[in-house]
């Protein structure tokens, strides 16, 4: 969950007021709870703020080790569809990414609004012509 869920949850139950002054007491609270190890880190999505680094190997070895351990065959490559789906809440997004990355499914969060981009991205993956059940990078 996102600390706002939590906040949603907490005001559910009256044991905060729907105000800032509750959505603060949850966020206080919740930062106790993890320094304390009662609440594990992960347990908390935050999924606005991330690091963006390549991954990078010490060695050639290391890196084929790493892919191979890593290797997954795509499971639509023969299919007559393409399956995607889609989410507003960005918060349900590590509740379901574990279903969709299991079954090879792209997870498409809008965000509540999906940008024009971000439909375009989607259509042209639609439009990519198919040879011999791969798809064809655009051009």
């Amino acid at each position: 969950m996102t600390v706002r869920q939590v906040f949603y949850q907490a005001t559910v139950r009256g044991l905060v007021e729907k105000a800032e002054s509750g959505y603060a007491k949850v966020q206080t609270d919740l930062v106790l709870l993890r320094r304390s190890g009662e609440l594990p880190y992960d347990h908390l999505a935050d999924n606005t703020r991330w690091q963006r680094k390549p991954r990078t190997f010490d060695g050639v070895e290391e890196a084929l080790r790493e892919t191979a351990k890593f290797y997954r065959k795509s499971l639509w490559t023969e299919a007559d569809r393409y399956v995607e789906v889609w989410l507003e809440k960005d918060a349900l997004a590590g509740v379901v990414y574990p279903i969709t990355e299991m079954y090879d499914v792209p997870l498409m969060v809008a965000r509540g609004y999906a940008s024009l981009s971000f439909l375009h991205s989607s259509r042209r993956v639609h439009q990519r012509p198919r040879r011999a059940g791969v798809c064809v990078p655009p051009r």
